[in-house]
């Protein structure tokens, strides 16, 4: 072999063999961490799936149990527990059917359904088939030993969705088990919520590996014997057709159902193999480049050769910065320029990778983050609207009593002197009954925010003015400072006025408590671009930091005084939110609080300067 061809030969396995070994290494390396990064995505992404459906099956066991134990069974009759499961079925937006049954199983009242012509909104019909279903399915033993069961999950094709029957055990004479059938739904909607190009396919599987919830609805009931694999480790798994898939798994923690995320293995590292091939062409360029330069070599060979191959040895060892310096005859230094393009277009590819993985980290920080944020809205609407359901409830049930006693006080006091001995009694019965009708409207009141009420468009300085002017009198007997600035210009918005009038007296309330004996008020109204502002300020104890968030909770009260029911704020938040507005609160402990009511203007009042 002629010196010509020794010289392209080693020239070429000098420039080739060290990049292949760096470049092969660096995509093995790229190409590891892009498959655990997928990993991790599923990871969090499985975990969330998991977490939502926890939330979800809670909520629904939680109410079905808590209404269970409200309602006394034992003391109603048969048209009255008849109405009871009605009030249930009401309640439980993912149940469609409700039933009563005793010890043998034999249901004790008509189940409560829809029929086919009574069908309406998100309710399933039923018929006589699912009701004959559903019996068969009630776990009612497992239910009477542990106090609420959840029963093994069924297709019903005629409705296209999975089922489950849950059962919940009513201690007492009448020792009755109620069964409601519950729609897996909510389910399909967490998992079609998952991103599947970016992340994989998200569904839910109960204890025998059947699909409970998928995007393709054709695989409900279906078996996924792949599950197990995943369960025991992240190692690919070959299915029938030689597809590899990448599954992670989230065990729920009320039930023993698992939540997957997975998606073929060539999927998730498509960006890894598209590197390979970039790495394969950076080579095969730089390989015919050198071949094509030592044809032109024969005699000139010598220390720029030799500084080449060095500079070839430290980017093999992972150094990406070194470059070769162009000297020598010209072949050397086109040589020397090719090597340093090779070069740097190695340290690019790095830091395009490095890029990338800080970019997916981002990504998965960004949607755990927005997850988190939805799983807290969730669960804060379905606190607020069981606790409105339960409160109506009951402040409908204490009403009439309420008046017949508060009726029979008045009628007694009307017919006893100023100085019957029982007269102070009467009054004091008087006094706590109109108190206990006063907590009862406050619960109606809550339950009743979301309802559409009649709006009008009234000025928000006249529910300032006429909520400061029922407040002034027994503020100032209590040498209270109350200082009140609504301006000269009108303040027009669209609502109830009532309600609004309420909200304001409820801080002025909150704000007479909190200054206790000659303290200072202030209340204010002014307009914030399109937005009207009514602030209440006092200097009063202030709210400790760590209740902050807690304030808006029903029946959540700092004040020592028990006669307050924790409900002022609660119901002021609801009355803001159904007109649009919002509620904004800032307070230092020791120092004072200031609270803010926003409500949008109308367009006329708008345009006024």
């Amino acid at each position: 072999m002629r010196l010509w061809q020794w010289l392209a030969l080693a020239l070429g396995l000098a420039a080739t063999v060290p990049l292949l070994l760096v470049g092969g290494s660096i995509a093995l390396l790229s190409r590891s961490s892009l498959e655990e990064q997928a990993i991790a995505v599923q990871r969090s992404t499985v975990g969330g799936v998991a977490g939502a459906a926890d939330l979800w099956l809670n909520e629904v066991t939680e109410r079905l149990r808590l209404t269970g134990e409200v309602i006394d069974f034992d003391s109603l009759d048969d048209r009255a527990r008849l109405g009871a499961l009605r009030l249930i079925y009401r309640q439980l937006e993912e149940v469609d059917i409700v039933g009563l049954y005793d010890a043998e199983g034999s249901s004790i009242l008509p189940e409560v359904y829809l029929s086919e012509a009574e069908a309406q909104g998100q309710r399933l019909p039923a018929d006589s088939e699912d009701l004959l279903r559903f019996r068969s399915k009630l776990p009612l033993a497992e239910a009477r030993k542990t106090g609420l069961a959840i029963g093994r999950p069924y297709l019903v094709e005629r409705k296209h969705t999975m089922c489950v029957a849950m059962a919940a055990h009513l201690p007492g004479q009448l020792d009755a088990v109620i069964g409601v059938e519950l729609i897996l739904t909510p389910l399909q909607e967490i998992v079609a919520n998952v991103p599947h190009a970016e992340v994989g396919v998200a569904f839910i599987v109960d204890r025998e590996r059947r699909v409970l919830a998928h995007a393709d609805g054709a695989l409900f009931g279906t078996d996924r014997p792949r599950i197990d694999a995943y369960l025991e480790s992240d190692t690919p798994v070959v299915a029938d057709d030689g597809t590899e898939w990448v599954g992670t798994t989230a065990r729920l923690r009320g039930i023993d159902w698992v939540a997957v995320v997975e998606r073929p293995r060539g999927v998730a590292l498509a960006e890894a193999n598209r590197l390979l091939l970039r790495i394969a062409g950076i080579l095969a360029f730089a390989l015919l480049v050198a071949v094509a330069m030592g044809l032109g070599l024969g005699r000139k060979i010598g220390r720029p050769v030799v500084q080449i191959s060095e500079s070839a040895a430290s980017l093999a060892s992972g150094d990406l910065s070194t470059r070769a310096e162009a000297r020598g005859p010209g072949e050397i230094q086109d040589l020397a320029t090719a090597f340093n393009a090779m070069a740097s277009a190695l340290e690019v590819s790095q830091e395009e990778i490095e890029a990338f993985n800080r970019e997916l980290q981002d990504r998965v920080d960004e949607r755990t983050e927005e997850l988190k944020v939805a799983q807290a809205q969730l669960l804060q609407s379905r606190k607020l609207a069981a606790v409105g359901e339960l409160g109506a409830g009951v402040a409908h049930e204490l009403n009439n009593p309420l008046t017949g006693i508060l009726g029979m006080a008045q009628l007694m006091l009307a017919k006893r002197g100023a100085e019957d001995p029982e007269r102070k009694f009467l009054e004091r019965i008087e006094k706590d009954a109109k108190r206990c009708r006063d907590v009862t409207m406050n619960l109606l009141r809550f339950s009743e925010q979301g309802e559409r009420e009649s709006r009008v468009e009234f000025d928000l300085r006249e529910a300032v003015e006429s909520a400061v002017s029922l407040r002034r009198s027994t503020m100032e007997e209590a040498g209270i400072t109350l200082e009140v600035d609504a301006g000269d210009q009108p303040l027009l918005a669209e609502g109830n006025l009532g309600q609004i009038q309420e909200a304001v007296l409820a801080l002025l309330s909150n704000a007479r408590q909190a200054v206790g004996e000659a303290g200072r008020i202030s209340v204010t109204a002014h307009r914030e671009g399109d937005f009207g502002v009514i602030a209440v300020i006092d200097d009063g104890v202030g709210i400790p930091e760590a209740n902050l968030s807690r304030v808006f909770e029903p029946f959540f009260s700092t004040k020592s005084d028990w006669r307050s029911p924790g409900l002022g704020l609660s119901v002021t938040h609801q009355t803001l939110q159904s007109h649009g507005g919002r509620i904004t609160i800032e307070s230092t402990e020791g120092e004072g609080t200031e609270v803010r009511l926003r409500l949008p203007l109308r367009a006329a009042g708008r345009g006024e300067s």
